[in-house]
């Protein structure tokens, strides 16, 4: 298969330049304050939004992909730290997901860059065109970039709730086809403590319950901040132990699926898989292999940069064949590959 090239103009970045810069002068003039006004979320924008199809199939569910972090580099990142611009990586990643045809798309968070940016989630849009199209159904996460850059606030997250009513819930439950999905929002700089507490408890009371479910074979939790990585973000304590271990702790569960870093890992913990899928099209993060890294139950140790992938997840009645399609040159092959056996 080989993805034919999509190249969105490149508007957005530009836009996320002068926002910069903008913002950046209003700050020594006026403070935030001046900052919020120029990066304001105009109503127009969010009712012009496409919506996306979030209904997954019922039965039956064959054929799952999962890709994280699509963002764009920001003009600062390739100023001050000279991260490159993956445009046409993206495009390939974008291009070969929809080639799949998949039943369901679950999108691990950061889907733009500049959350408050109107021109980001339109450039997003013209990625994900075929995709709605063939109205393929898609779950998707809040990453932190997603939350906003320079803005914070309900406006800014209103362009991704148009998008992707999902998001809203937290945690979000997605039942198809004995498949149970649990979406959990990791980003808890941004979520006042007593929603966070909700969220914890809603969450533990979900996998009970879907422990207890006779239709349910395997579930499969997400957050966007993993709980292991090698890279130099490295893990979240307080999502390992919020999120992980009552994972760990339950009957059903499978697969453990978070993005943020720019990178491909797998780690295996109590007999259950944790994969690190960031390969969409932002900036790569390297990836320690050294035996000083700090988990060393990883058993994907090819390279410190990894190449830009999606994730297929083939659903059969036995369990999750898993595979990682990674980008060589302009087309994909399987990186890396295992299979999750069904608890129940």
């Amino acid at each position: 298969m080989e993805p034919q090239s999509q190249q969105p103009q490149a508007a957005s970045n530009q836009a996320s330049r002068r926002r910069f810069l903008g913002g950046l002068g209003l700050t020594v003039l006026g403070g935030t304050a001046a900052v919020a006004a120029d990066c304001r979320v105009a109503q127009d924008e969010v009712a012009m939004a496409p919506q996306y199809p979030s209904q997954p199939v019922a039965e039956p569910l064959r054929k799952l992909i999962v890709v994280g972090d699509t963002q764009r580099t920001t003009w600062p990142e390739r100023f001050f730290f000279g991260r490159p611009q993956n445009d046409t990586e993206r495009s390939y990643v974008l291009r070969a997901i929809a080639d799949e045809k998949p039943d369901l798309l679950l999108h691990l968070g950061d889907m733009v860059a500049l959350g408050e940016d109107a021109d980001d989630w339109a450039y997003f849009d013209t990625l994900a065109a075929t995709l709605r199209q063939q109205n393929t159904p898609v779950l998707a996460m809040l990453g932190n970039h997603d939350y906003g850059m320079w803005r914070h606030g309900k406006r800014v997250l209103q362009l991704c709730y148009h998008r992707f009513p999902n998001t809203l819930h937290r945690p979000c439950v997605s039942r198809a086809g004995g498949i149970a999905l649990v979406l959990l929002d990791s980003n808890f700089s941004h979520i006042p403590p007593w929603v966070q507490r909700g969220q914890q408890q809603e969450y533990r009371k979900i996998l009970r319950d879907l422990d207890d479910d006779p239709t349910v074979r395997t579930v499969i939790v997400a957050s966007h901040h993993p709980p292991y990585s090698n890279s130099q973000l490295g893990g979240d304590t307080r999502v390992a132990d919020e999120f992980a271990t009552p994972f760990l702790q339950s009957k059903k569960g499978g697969l453990y699926l978070s993005g943020h870093v720019h990178s491909y890992e797998r780690f295996s913990q109590d007999g259950r898989t944790f994969v690190v899928s960031g390969g969409g099209g932002g900036p790569r993060r390297a990836v320690r292999n050294d035996a000083e890294r700090p988990f060393t139950n990883d058993h994907y140790q090819i390279g410190s940069i990894r190449p830009f992938h999606y994730l297929r997840v083939t659903v059969a009645d036995s369990g999750l064949h898993c595979e990682a399609m990674m980008l060589n040159g302009a087309t994909f092959e399987c990186g890396d590959q295992f299979h999750i056996t069904n608890e129940a």
